[in-house]
């Protein structure tokens, strides 16, 4: 017996156990319907190309497909595989969005954004996350984490794209003319939220959040507008 096997080594043994078993006991492939969830689960790349092509080679005849992931990668691999050869009729894509109502989780299951669908890099998919919210004047605490490592991931690209000698994260917020002291607010913010070494427990953390939250959001959305206009504009009619 297999001993000390990693969770991707696990997900990979339990996944291949799956597609195996599909056509036991004379069960046909082209009149199942199958959902795969997240098979790729902890795999480093090397096995995550492996694990789409044998899904691609094992499944491709099924009746009907229905796979949901985490991973944009994966994702990609997908889509352009449901897409190909005209298929992009018989194909659709999705995106599961959660939110707070009282305190009560809620889901909804609403059309992928076409900055993810039509596009290859997820930095559009991050920049239209960031957009959707800048006239919402309040964003809860889950989606203000999220929004602080959205942020600082879509500024670190385009003003590394900008400054190439530059590479710390506040060194490249100032090098931009935007208001000081809202530049100040930008980087603390997703210095915070999107980049901490320990867990917080002052308890004014979670009200900085969500009282600032949408102020800053609004502010790193700004800034990329004043700082390449042409740039904003094009990314802006991507995600509309």
């Amino acid at each position: 017996m297999a001993q000390d096997l990693s969770e991707g080594e696990k997900t990979a043994i339990a996944f291949i156990y799956f597609i195996t078993t599909l056509k036991e006991k004379g069960n046909k492939l082209d009149e199942s319907i199958l959902w795969i969830d997240d098979p790729i689960s902890s795999f480093d790349t090397n096995h995550l190309f492996n694990a789409f092509v044998f899904l691609v080679k094992k499944c491709h005849s099924c009746k009907q497909l229905f796979i949901t992931t985490h991973n944009f990668w994966f994702f990609k691999l997908v889509r352009d595989w449901m897409t190909k050869d005209g298929r992009r009729r018989e194909s659709s894509f999705y995106v599961i969005d959660s939110f707070f109502i009282d305190s009560n989780r809620i889901s909804t299951i609403t059309e992928a954004n076409k900055s993810i669908v039509d596009f290859h890099s997820e930095y559009h998919f991050l920049f239209s996350q960031i957009v959707k919210h800048y006239d919402k004047p309040v964003i809860d605490f889950e989606t203000s984490y999220m929004l602080a490592n959205a942020g600082r991931r879509v500024l670190e690209s385009i003003l590394t794209f900008k400054y190439p000698k530059t590479k710390d994260l506040r060194a490249l917020i100032n090098k931009t003319s935007f208001d000081t002291d809202k530049k100040e607010r930008i980087y603390w913010f997703v210095q915070k939220f999107s980049h901490s070494d320990r867990i917080e427990t002052h308890e004014s953390i979670p009200d900085n959040l969500f009282s600032e939250g949408h102020n800053v959001i609004r502010d790193i959305v700004d800034l990329i507008k004043e700082v390449e206009p042409e740039h904003y504009q094009e990314l802006v009619e991507i995600g509309s």
